[in-house]
């Protein structure tokens, strides 16, 4: 695929899977052999765990928001600096809902094979995410 191709499929997976929450897409966007790499948590590993992933931010934040700041794509990687805003209204990991609003940044780095992401590398503002939620000072 080309590099534009590779991009537009990071834009509808922020857009169609993290923003509309079409969690049908992730069959179709998602390697099986998928591995994420999201620290400081364990391995991601196929589809069924994105699938649960995208359960679980949205039980947390029922109105969440991405949004790409930047896009840059190479070769068969896409790179993307993200800001995310949510409302903390719902239990998320270990946390009962706090009711406050979120807004953290994040950086994905996406390779891509054949259509579809086969590996990806997170990393989100957590430190600042807890700070926001009241949870650390």
């Amino acid at each position: 695929m080309s590099t534009d191709a590779n991009k537009l499929l990071m834009r509808r997976q922020f857009e169609e899977i993290w923003n509309r929450h079409d969690l049908d897409l992730i069959d179709e966007l998602y390697a099986a052999e998928y591995v994420g790499h999201y620290y400081p948590y364990p391995d991601i590993r196929g589809p069924q765990m994105v699938r649960q992933i995208a359960i679980m931010l949205r039980t947390g934040f029922p109105d969440s928001r991405y949004t790409i700041e930047d896009l840059i794509g190479e070769v068969d990687k896409v790179v993307a600096r993200y800001t995310f805003r949510g409302t903390h209204s719902g239990d998320y990991q270990r946390f009962p809902p706090t009711g406050k609003t979120v807004e953290m940044t994040g950086t994905v780095i996406s390779q891509i094979a054949d259509g579809k992401f086969v590996e990806e590398w997170v990393n989100v503002d957590l430190l600042g995410q807890r700070q926001q939620l009241g949870l650390i000072s």
